[in-house]
C-alpha cells in the first residue's frame, strides 16, 4: 500500500549484535575504593560484592537470616530468576558479615536506594580516585575472572553469577584474566597463599568453597 517508508528486514538479516568488552575491577582499584570509602555501609556493600559475586540488588537486599554460620554460606534467591544460590565465604568475608546487623537487612540504607542511585554513588567514588570505565557490575566480572583463574568449570561459574551470564562466558572462552593467584570469596594477592576451590552443583544450588594454606 506504500505506507511503510522502508522495507521490513527479516530478523535473520539483522546485523549481528556486538557487545562492548566487559571491564573488571582490578585488585588495585578495589583496594583503592575500599580504602577511600568512609561510609561503613557502602564499604560493606562493595566488599560483599567483591567476595560473593552477586548482583547489586541481590547483595543490597541480603538479610541476616540468609547467613548460615555453621556451614559458612550465604543463601539467597536471585532476584533475576529466583534461583536459590548458596555462596560459601571465607575469613575475610566473615569479618565483614560479623560487623553487620544480626537480624533483618544487612544493609538497610543501601537496600532503600534504587539501582541507579547505588550505581551513581559508586561512579562518583571511582571518579574521585581517577578510576574510569568501570561500574558496580564490574565487580561481578572481577568475580568471574577469579573463578576462571582458579579453574572453576564455566557451567558452575555461570550458574553462580546468573544463568547465561556473559560476564563468565567471555572470561573462560577468551581467557582475559588480569589477576594472578585469585580465588572467589577471598581477597587475593596480598600474601603467598595456596588456594583450593571445591565446587558442587546440587539441585540448582551452587556451593563455592574457598580455602587457603600459607606456603
Amino acid at each position: 500500500m506504500g505506507w511503510i517508508a522502508s522495507p521490513i528486514i527479516p530478523r535473520r538479516q539483522w546485523p549481528k549484535v556486538r557487545y562492548a568488552a566487559k571491564k573488571a575491577i582490578t585488585e588495585e582499584q578495589y583496594l583503592q575504593i575500599i580504602d577511600r570509602e568512609q561510609n561503613p555501609e557502602k564499604l560493606a556493600f562493595y566488599q560483599l560484592l567483591w567476595h560473593l559475586g552477586g548482583s547489586q540488588t541481590d547483595i543490597a537486599t541480603l538479610t541476616a537470616e540468609a547467613i548460615d554460620w555453621t556451614n559458612r554460606t550465604v543463601n539467597f534467591p536471585r532476584k533475576k530468576n529466583q534461583q536459590t544460590c548458596a555462596q560459601r565465604f571465607g575469613d575475610e568475608c566473615a569479618a565483614v558479615l560479623e560487623k553487620l546487623p544480626k537480624q533483618g537487612l544487612l544493609l538497610p540504607s543501601i537496600a532503600r536506594l534504587g539501582e541507579g542511585d547505588r550505581a551513581s554513588y559508586f561512579t562518583l567514588r571511582c571518579k574521585t580516585l581517577g578510576i574510569s570505565g568501570v561500574s558496580l557490575h564490574s565487580l561481578r566480572y572481577s568475580w568471574a575472572e577469579q573463578a576462571a583463574a582458579v579453574g572453576m568449570p564455566e557451567r558452575f561459574a555461570m550458574l553462580a553469577l546468573g544463568h547465561k551470564s556473559r560476564a563468565v562466558g567471555s572470561e573462560h572462552r577468551e581467557g582475559t584474566i588480569s589477576h594472578d593467584g585469585v580465588c572467589p570469596s577471598e581477597t587475593f594477592g596480598r600474601d603467598s597463599l595456596r588456594w583450593r576451590l571445591l565446587t558442587r552443583l546440587n539441585r540448582r544450588r551452587i556451593y563455592v568453597d574457598a580455602g587457603a594454606a600459607a606456603q
